[in-house]
Formats: structure tokens, sequence, C-alpha cells
């Protein structure tokens, strides 16, 4: 994630790492076997010269890493977006609120990368999905049952691997003004339709605060729908800060 911070460019930066998913016994009760022994990395703020030293982006143990940036207009920053793209040599970025359309989507480019996006509905300003993916990776864009969705954007992606499972990611923009409930209930099918006892990560803006899941009754049915489908969070700090104000 990228956010403003005291007027300075802070990343919030957390390491995804892919394991063997027999490992984790997905057919097993997840309340049981996975998330009472799962332990979660701590997600931590960086600037553009920490993060450049950052050691699991240049650790040869990690080869594949992972971002999401959500853009506000990412044909105005691709210079920026690339220049971080090489500083750390991420292996996929998730990019949300485009605001391309399918030609200009077509003009975008970064060297070694290929760019799949997906466009909002030429009726409504801004929005639009994408994926940078490192030419050295097998993928493929993945259509998904039950696509009549209406309150989220999303573009999906399997990532082949050698010798082990497939790795699927989906990157989700939900504007601020869309319902929750309905968010959580289209979410909730999208998954269980699409992903039972599959390798899955789901990155973007959701434009829900984490912070009031104990307090907000939405917000709650939105985590525990996550947790049904065998998905936590692993951002847990603030993304973003105005005044006294976190989220």
């Amino acid at each position: 994630m990228i956010s403003n911070e005291n007027e300075s460019k802070v990343f919030r930066i957390t390491k995804f790492c892919y394991e063997k998913i027999s490992e984790y016994e997905l057919n097993s009760d997840p309340d049981l076997n996975f998330f009472d022994k799962l332990e979660l990395p701590q997600s931590n703020y960086y600037d553009l010269e920490s993060i450049s030293k950052f050691s699991i982006f240049n650790s040869v143990n990690t080869p594949f890493n992972i971002m999401h940036c959500n853009c506000r207009s990412l044909y105005n920053k691709i210079k920026e977006l690339e220049l971080l793209i090489k500083l750390i040599d991420l292996k996929i970025v998730a990019v949300t609120e485009t605001w391309l359309d399918s030609e200009i989507a077509q003009l975008i480019n970064i060297n070694g990368y290929h760019f799949e996006h997906k466009s909002r509905d030429k009726s409504k300003k801004g929005g639009g999905v994408g994926f940078f993916i490192h030419e050295s990776l097998q993928y493929e864009v993945i259509e998904l049952k039950n696509s009549n969705i209406t309150s989220f954007e999303y573009l999906a992606i399997k990532i082949s691997f050698d010798k082990v499972k497939n790795l699927y990611l989906i990157c989700t923009y939900k504007p601020p003004g869309e319902s929750l409930d309905k968010f959580t209930t289209e979410m909730d099918t999208l998954l269980s339709k699409n992903f039972k006892d599959k390798c899955i990560l789901v990155m973007g803006d959701f434009n829900i605060n984490l912070l009031n899941v104990k307090s907000h009754e939405l917000t709650s049915n939105f985590y525990n729908m996550m947790l049904s489908n065998s998905l936590i969070p692993l951002i847990n700090k603030p993304i973003e800060k105005r005044n006294s104000v976190k989220t």
C-alpha cells in the first residue's frame, strides 16, 4: 500500500511467503488447524530510503514479492511507480483507481513487466484495477463464476509455479459510497464459488476501517466472512492518517 502521511511518501510493507499449500491441511477445520497456529508478520512503515534496504526484497531466499498501490491516476504516476518497482525488484504489483479507459490502458508500459487491466464501465468515471506482472512469471487472467458483481471492481489472475499448487491473486476496489453489506455478500459468493481449497491472496482498497471490527456490526460481518473463506488480513497497522483519525 502507498499512503500520504505528513506530505511524505510512506510505505507499509507486509511480507508474503508462499509455501506448499499441503502444509496447512486445508481440508481440516481452519479454526483448529490453521488460524491457531499461524504467526503473522508485523506491518511497518518505510520511506523511500529505508525501503530499498529492506531485507525481504533484497534476499535471494525471497524471490517472490507482491505490493498493492492505490494510484488515483496511474497515467500521471507511472514513472514514480516504475522507479519503485525497480528499486525493490517487485514481482507483482496490483493497482487500483487507475482511472484508465481501455484505450489509454494499452499505452501503459513498464519494461520487463506485463500489464493486465480492467477498466470501469464507460458510464462511470474513475475506478480501474490491474496487475503489473514480472515477465519471468507464468500467469493467466481468469474468468470467475458469478461475475454479476455491482458493488466492487475486480481482476483475478493465476500464477503457476513448478511442482506446487497455483497461486490466485484478486485485485479489488470498492468505492467508498457502495454498501458494505452488499459488498460482503457479493465477495462471499465470489470467493466460495471460485476459490474453495485454493491458495489465494486478495488485495486492494476495500474502503473499510478494520480498526472498528469490534465496534461496528457491518465491519465485523465482513471480517468474519473473510475468515470463513480462510482469509486473514496481513495488514495490521493504519494505512492512512488524517489529523487524529486513523483508518
